[in-house]
């Protein structure tokens, strides 16, 4: 196989890192900082349609129980 035509990336294990801009760890800390607000806003959101579906079965089941106590009494008159 012919490496001579092969592309190579420069040799860079010389040079010095390069340190990360002050303003950009300020960017990428303040885009985590949103990230975790938006992800306890979503939480806090999701605890809250589950209370909701709670008292919404609840209520349905308090209806039903009313319900079949009702018939239960119109039953027990007719007897």
């Amino acid at each position: 196989m012919d490496t001579s035509t092969a592309m190579t990336l420069p040799d860079r294990s010389s040079e010095p890192l390069q340190k990360p801009s002050l303003m950009k760890v300020h960017e990428q800390r303040s885009f985590v900082s949103q990230l975790n607000l938006e992800k306890a806003d979503n939480s806090q959101q999701i605890h809250t349609l589950g209370e909701e579906i709670q008292v919404e079965q609840a209520k349905r089941q308090g209806l039903f129980l009313a319900d079949l106590e009702a018939a239960r009494l119109g039953l027990v008159g007719l007897l």
